[in-house]
Protein backbone atom coordinates (compact mmCIF):
# COMPACT_ATOMS: atom_id res chain seq x y z
CA UNK A 1 0.00 0.00 0.00
CA UNK A 2 1.06 3.53 -0.77
CA UNK A 3 1.60 5.57 2.38
CA UNK A 4 2.49 9.13 3.38
CA UNK A 5 6.21 8.34 3.66
CA UNK A 6 6.33 6.85 0.17
CA UNK A 7 4.41 9.88 -1.13
CA UNK A 8 6.91 12.26 0.49
CA UNK A 9 9.88 10.37 -0.93
CA UNK A 10 8.28 10.27 -4.37
CA UNK A 11 7.59 14.01 -4.37
CA UNK A 12 11.14 14.78 -3.17
CA UNK A 13 12.62 12.59 -5.90
CA UNK A 14 10.48 14.22 -8.58
CA UNK A 15 11.39 17.71 -7.38
CA UNK A 16 15.11 16.85 -7.37
CA UNK A 17 14.96 15.34 -10.86
CA UNK A 18 13.01 18.32 -12.17
CA UNK A 19 15.46 20.80 -10.63
CA UNK A 20 18.38 18.91 -12.16
CA UNK A 21 16.76 18.96 -15.60
CA UNK A 22 16.00 22.68 -15.38
CA UNK A 23 19.60 23.39 -14.37
CA UNK A 24 20.86 21.28 -17.28
CA UNK A 25 18.71 23.10 -19.82
CA UNK A 26 19.58 26.51 -18.40
CA UNK A 27 23.29 25.71 -18.67
CA UNK A 28 23.12 25.04 -22.42
CA UNK A 29 25.34 27.50 -24.30
CA UNK A 30 22.95 28.82 -26.91
CA UNK A 31 19.27 29.41 -27.30
CA UNK A 32 17.20 29.35 -30.43
CA UNK A 33 16.36 32.74 -31.84
CA UNK A 34 13.12 34.18 -30.50
CA UNK A 35 11.62 34.12 -33.99
CA UNK A 36 11.61 30.30 -33.97
CA UNK A 37 8.89 30.47 -31.32
CA UNK A 38 6.59 31.74 -34.08
CA UNK A 39 7.89 29.75 -37.05
CA UNK A 40 7.58 26.09 -36.17
CA UNK A 41 3.88 25.56 -36.92
CA UNK A 42 3.03 27.32 -40.16
CA UNK A 43 4.77 27.23 -43.53
CA UNK A 44 4.11 30.97 -43.71
CA UNK A 45 3.63 32.99 -40.55
CA UNK A 46 0.09 34.48 -40.35
CA UNK A 47 -0.25 38.25 -39.92
CA UNK A 48 -1.43 38.01 -36.33
CA UNK A 49 1.72 36.09 -35.36
CA UNK A 50 3.83 38.72 -37.12
CA UNK A 51 2.19 41.31 -34.89
CA UNK A 52 2.73 39.22 -31.77
CA UNK A 53 6.36 38.66 -32.67
CA UNK A 54 6.94 42.41 -33.00
CA UNK A 55 5.39 42.96 -29.57
CA UNK A 56 7.40 40.19 -27.90
CA UNK A 57 10.62 41.31 -29.55
CA UNK A 58 10.02 44.89 -28.37
CA UNK A 59 9.44 43.70 -24.79
CA UNK A 60 12.52 41.48 -24.77
CA UNK A 61 14.69 44.33 -26.03
CA UNK A 62 13.19 46.71 -23.46
CA UNK A 63 13.98 44.34 -20.58
CA UNK A 64 17.51 43.63 -21.77
CA UNK A 65 18.39 47.32 -21.73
Amino acid sequence: MWNADEERKFVETCEQEFAALVAEVESLPSKSPLSTLFDDVYAERPWHLDEQFVEVDREVRRHRA
